[in-house]
């Protein structure tokens, strides 16, 4: 505002003289026929070159707004192009360290206690591209809670709208090795399943009716070397292999708990996980909430997934089953894995052709039976966990409540019961057969004739 008040008064100098040395002419010569003149002169006078130089300012002041303005959203547009944003859909075992893992995404000095993750639970973390570009980077994290008793939930998150870009982490607990195979194996199905339902979506829309072939035809690439196939997959071997329109990571969380264990069991847990991870084109790794250098693992990991992060070369894998494992997906091979030492001889014939049937035979032999767990297994969340919300009235009304379900439904088991006896048709009666009426006995009498 100073600067142009300074103009406007510069400008009004000049005139202020002009009209003085006008009225002097007036008074000497012809007044009237002068002041017509100048009057005239004064109102069309030709605007000055200074004046004429601010308006083509003006003018051309708008025009660098303009260019300025369009270089502004350009550049925007182009942000946007360059800006990632991925989908991270945590699974697994109850108090497996999921919402930990999260946590330790996010922020890896944060060590805040959590709460058991009731059901769905969602959050997200950006990250500052710290070069010339300055994009943000959007990474969304799914944590699926209740353990197995809750896989619909898993609908939510992922859909046919993020698709593109998800990584699937199935966390097992290494403190209940029995369980890490079972729960790995689950949620594999939970997810195959959950594929084939997306494709038949994408089927219906025109322009997403080959999105998940294309999705897996990049899978393949990625898990193979140079754009060509993985050399398992060219093998007589090709088709064990399952490879899916997403990426799958499969954590082995609480090694701190399993590194004691006796060095047989360690390598037949690492050769069993290997071996399931290889052959559905995932990547594994074994983390612990106290080592740094896992959880740096697992964050690297999930960033070239999400966030267009730096890659984990092959160089970088751990196969070693004494130390915490660290495989990329693709970087494995079937014959470093190797063969379960097991006796054929025990085994159904049928089976000895299916290396994933020797393996978790091999596994159970260790570790005990697999258990076999369902959707609708145990309760799927607990809302008071350390008690401390407890309020009499309520749990009394709730145990009456409870105890009225129960003789409910026992009441319809016993309507079922009897419905179906009802329902049952009587026993049938074998019935001799009468004589026929129209037969007539044969008489022995001799004829007239």
């Amino acid at each position: 505002m100073e600067a142009s008040n300074q103009d406007y008064e510069d400008e009004q100098a000049p005139n202020e003289s002009r009209s003085a040395e006008t009225s002097k002419k007036e008074t000497n010569d012809a007044p009237k026929v002068e002041k017509k003149v100048s009057s005239k002169s004064l109102t069309k006078a030709p605007p000055t070159a200074k004046s004429q130089g601010s308006t083509q300012d003006n003018a051309g002041g708008n025009e660098e707004q303009k260019d300025l303005m369009k270089m502004i959203v350009q550049m925007n547009r182009k942000q946007a192009s360059q800006q990632s944003e991925g989908h991270a859909i945590l699974v697994g075992t109850k108090s497996s360290g999921k919402s930990t893992l999260i946590q330790r995404c996010k922020s890896s000095d944060k060590d805040d206690e959590l709460q058991p993750t009731i059901a769905l639970d969602y959050s997200f973390a950006r990250t500052v591209d710290k070069g010339k570009t300055g994009n943000k980077d959007v990474a969304h994290f799914w944590e699926v809670g209740g353990g197995t008793s809750l896989p619909d939930l898993l609908d939510v998150p992922l859909n046919e709208n993020n698709l593109k870009n998800v990584a699937f982490v199935i966390v097992a607990d290494l403190s209940k090795p029995s369980e890490v195979i079972a729960v790995v194996q689950f949620w594999l199905r939970k997810l195959e399943r959950r594929i084939q339902t997306l494709e038949q979506i994408c089927k219906k829309d025109p322009k997403q009716a080959k999105l998940i072939e294309m999705l897996k035809d990049r899978s393949i690439r990625r898990f193979g070397d140079g754009g060509e196939k993985h050399k398992d997959m060219q093998g007589p071997l090709s088709n064990l292999f399952k490879i899916h329109p997403v990426n799958i990571v499969i954590v082995a969380s609480k090694y701190d708990e399993f590194a004691h264990k006796d060095p047989e069991l360690k390598k037949v847990m690492s050769r069993t996980l290997r071996f399931l991870a290889h052959t559905n084109g995932s990547s594994l790794l074994y983390t612990s909430q106290n080592e740094k250098q896992l959880i740096s693992n697992f964050r690297q990991i999930l960033s070239q997934y999400l966030l267009k992060g730096q890659q984990v070369r092959k160089e970088q894998r751990v196969v070693d089953h004494l130390k915490p494992l660290l495989v990329p997906a693709g970087s494995d091979l079937l014959e470093d894995i190797g063969a379960p030492p097991v006796d054929v001889s025990s085994l159904d014939r049928s089976k000895l052709s299916d290396p994933l049937h020797l393996w978790l035979h091999y596994f159970e032999s260790c570790f005990g039976e697999i258990p076999s767990l369902h959707a609708d297994e145990g309760p799927a969340f607990i809302l008071d966990p350390k008690g401390q919300y407890k309020e009499a009235s309520i749990d009394k009304a709730l145990a009456y409540k409870e105890e009225d379900l129960k003789m409910y439904k026992e009441m319809q088991e016993r309507e079922k019961e009897e419905q179906a006896k009802e329902a049952k048709p009587p026993p049938t009666r074998k019935v001799s057969k009468a004589p026929s009426i129209r037969s007539k006995p044969k008489s022995n009498a001799p004829s007239q004739e």
